[in-house]
């Protein structure tokens, strides 16, 4: 007994001495990440319930959640989980002695879904969806760390990925495309983790992806999208290894069943029990009602294109930026105050131009020219990366062309941290780059990105600006 208890300590201080070695070794990087921490806490949580007002889609996503809480039947055209997310939020609220007593209540009485009852805490309702983006960062680092296994890219993602203006404003309401995005890419940083032969492949990493995958899909349809990518880049994955140019481990027939299908479809349909207990449904009467829903809208913007919302844009327009959406604005003498939902325009195009240009570069595959004039010797990893992104983006991008109803900007945001992780991968290889012309260049768009991101910053948050400044933060006449 006595030697087993020593053993006990010998090994707790065996690990608490290798936990010691990797902060010593990793310190510069624990300091980056605690700064872009910090960064990201301070952006989306100041002032986060100083509008106390229902915007946007909140008048349906926080007034669902309300509706779970006090059990109000309710009909919604997304599946449960977004709204079960934002009602315990609010639930966990009820125990935070530090909850700013700040409420909203509906006040659009002239819509047929008002209810005079609604109440909520403003803080309470956004709280979450506020952490999910303070998070989204550090998991779209962890996306490339899986392909990679390289520390540097990983920390320029995180800082680049920080300055992203749209699911900045997205985050900070009760708006549920947020989860979407998170649990999206964490599923498939866990599955290409296990895949990598550079990285551990514990069988644990491979549950986690399917619930994740399951939790995304059930937030919204269009998360189906990151499930297609997922089986696009396993079959990428057999046929470069059948090629012998790359040795990804690729689960078994029996495990793509497990993970990617039955485990994603289980958590799906255990949610919807969940809200069955709320809304006497059925799993087939419900989904046959979203569909004649959507059909309908979609029959309705086709007939009566009079009637669209004056923030509806077009897929393809998403690509350059043309229609942003204006949640809120509020005027006073001296000041506007608006909440955006745009994406940091620097860092929107430069995304969308590596879509257009990284494509020309694997069809010429000229190894030389990229070398010689690009500094981009690709090592095999990154060139699998940069396939899977490019995988990735269309999967989630080009269903919408298929889609006839009034779209928004924030339909994009599937598709757009994949082009965001482009960017970022070419700045990363700009700055460590052996030609002083392309450091430089790579370190300058380090320092411009986050520098157009504090510039557009206000329209991000809703910060007050004065009249003479405000009409310089808008570059076309379409965003207004």
């Amino acid at each position: 007994m006595t030697e087993r208890y020593y053993s006990g300590i010998k090994d707790i201080l065996s690990a608490i001495g290798l936990i010691k070695q990797w902060l010593t070794r990793n310190k510069a990087l624990l300091i980056t990440m605690t700064a872009i921490l910090l960064f990201n806490i301070a952006t989306h949580y100041q002032n986060l319930a100083r509008h106390n007002i229902l915007i946007f889609d909140e008048w349906y996503h926080a007034k669902f959640a309300w509706n779970y809480l006090n059990g109000v039947p309710f009909f919604d055209i997304h599946p449960p989980l977004g709204k079960l997310m934002i009602a315990w939020g609010i639930w966990i609220n009820h125990l935070n002695p530090f909850s700013p007593d700040i409420f909203t209540v509906d006040t659009f009485t002239d819509r047929s879904g008002y209810n005079p009852d609604f109440i909520v805490n403003t803080w309470g309702a956004r709280w979450l969806t506020a952490l999910f983006g303070v998070i989204l960062p550090f998991v779209m680092g962890i996306f490339s760390y899986s392909w990679t296994a390289d520390k540097r890219l990983m920390v320029v993602i995180t800082i680049i990925s920080s300055c992203d203006g749209l699911m900045l404003a997205e985050s900070r309401l009760s708006l549920i495309n947020i989860f979407l995005v998170v649990f999206g890419f964490a599923s498939l940083s866990s599955f290409i983790w296990w895949s990598n032969p550079k990285l551990s492949s514990q069988r644990w990493l491979l549950w986690m992806g399917g619930m994740l995958m399951g939790c995304c899909i059930s937030i919204k349809f269009n998360g189906l999208g990151y499930l297609g990518t997922l089986i696009t880049i396993y079959a990428l994955f057999f046929i470069t290894n059948r090629l012998k140019l790359s040795s990804w481990h690729i689960p078994t027939l029996k495990d793509i069943g497990l993970f990617i299908f039955l485990i994603p479809i289980a958590i799906y349909i255990g949610l919807w029990m969940i809200h069955f207990e709320f809304n006497r449904d059925d799993l087939i009467t419900v989904h046959r009602q979203i569909w004649e829903g959507n059909q309908h809208l979609a029959q309705m913007w086709k007939e009566t294109p009079e009637k669209e919302n004056a923030y509806c844009s077009r897929w393809w327009a998403w690509f350059w930026l043309q229609r942003p959406i204006a949640y809120f604005f509020q005027s006073s003498p001296t000041h506007y105050t608006a909440i955006y939902a745009i994406s940091n325009p620097l860092l929107h195009y430069l995304s969308s131009l590596m879509v257009g240009i990284f494509p020309i570069f694997l069809y010429i595959d000229t190894y030389d020219l990229l070398t010689l004039r690009f500094c981009l010797h690709f090592r095999k990893e990154e060139l699998m990366m940069v396939y899977g992104l490019l995988i990735g983006w269309s999967a989630n991008y080009l269903p919408w062309a298929l889609v006839g109803r009034c779209l928004y900007l924030y339909h994009y945001t599937a598709s757009l941290y994949f082009s965001i992780v482009l960017i970022s991968y070419l700045i990363y290889r700009f700055i460590f780059c052996q030609q002083l012309l392309l450091r430089f260049i790579g370190c300058s768009l380090l320092f411009l990105i986050p520098l157009a991101f504090m510039y557009w910053l206000p329209i991000f948050i809703g910060i007050p600006t004065p009249h003479s400044n405000y009409d310089q933060l808008f570059l076309f006449q379409s965003w207004r």
